[in-house]
């Protein structure tokens, strides 16, 4: 599922067709969507991958598509760039990218490192320099140009499984730094140089009671950080509590539960929608 906004909602059912809300039914002549629905940072558009490897990015208000073919019969992840890009990762460990105003060709692919797990799950755009997080752990960079050579683009740095064995879980630029977060609980700062890349500052487990971290949010100055720890319930069961905290005092926002039975490990993958109106309200929108 797939929160647009207080109202509307995109899912894909059982017998593979995209849903708005939970009558409506898009026609999708041929085209079988798997279980990924990804929207945008901006919350406009959505990307839904096809299980023959197409993708289609819809408008979420006029509900008008493009369609790309990754000429590929495995999308493994779908990952924003911000709004203006997406990043599709298929079979032989590559990414390719559209940008939303280009053509219907691919603007550049990628060589993702090998690894158990060889799909992305995080991205951002740093000045020149591609950055992006993959399901092992790993944080890379690539120089990024608007059109890129042809053939697979290798990366330029690596740091492999910096985030531990279970994932990158987001990436925050924030001026001339960027901040990481993963599936260890760890939150890692970094400076960027336009020429150099990379260079790790420091490393701190801000919310000591995660499990892991999921997401950074910034707000009226301040560095929010989301995060999941495994507790147990009254009836001795495990299960997954979800908690919003500032960074810098470390003093819990909201912490509410999700219902999830840490004993099935359910890769949860969490797409959390903050607005300001959401934050007024003490409301946050969660997608499970």
């Amino acid at each position: 599922m797939c929160l647009i906004d207080h109202n509307t909602a995109f899912c894909v059912s059982h017998e593979g067709r995209l849903l708005v809300g939970s009558t409506t039914a898009l026609e999708e002549d041929g085209f079988l969507p798997i279980g990924i629905v990804r929207c945008s940072p901006c919350r406009q558009f959505l990307c839904v991958p096809s299980e023959d490897g197409r993708i289609r990015i819809y408008d979420s208000k006029s509900l008008i598509f493009r369609e790309y073919n990754t000429k590929s019969s495995l999308i493994l992840s779908v990952t924003w760039l911000d709004s203006i890009g997406v990043l599709v990762s298929v079979d032989g460990a590559r990414a390719i990218l559209w940008y939303l105003d280009g053509t219907l060709d691919p603007d550049a692919s990628f060589r993702i490192p090998k690894g158990r797990h060889p799909w992305l799950t995080y991205a951002a755009l740093c000045g020149s320099w591609l950055v992006c997080g993959d399901a092992n752990g790993s944080i890379f960079t690539y120089w990024q140009q608007r059109k890129q050579a042809e053939g697979l683009i290798e990366w330029k740095q690596l740091f492999p499984s910096i985030h531990g064995k279970n994932g990158v879980t987001s990436l925050a630029p924030c001026g001339a730094c960027l901040y990481s977060t993963g599936r260890d609980g760890k939150l890692r700062k970094f400076s960027v140089d336009e020429e150099q890349g990379l260079q790790m500052i420091s490393e701190t487990k801000p919310l000591s009671d995660c499990e892991w971290l999921e997401r950074i949010l910034h707000y009226n100055d301040e560095m929010l950080i989301s995060g999941f720890q495994s507790v147990i319930n009254c009836d001795g069961m495990l299960i997954v509590s979800f908690c919003l905290s500032q960074c810098c005092s470390r003093s819990s926002f909201c912490s509410t539960w999700t219902g999830i039975r840490h004993s099935l490990r359910l890769t949860v993958a969490v797409d959390i929608a903050v607005t300001i109106s959401s934050f007024m309200k003490d409301t946050f929108i969660l997608r499970m």
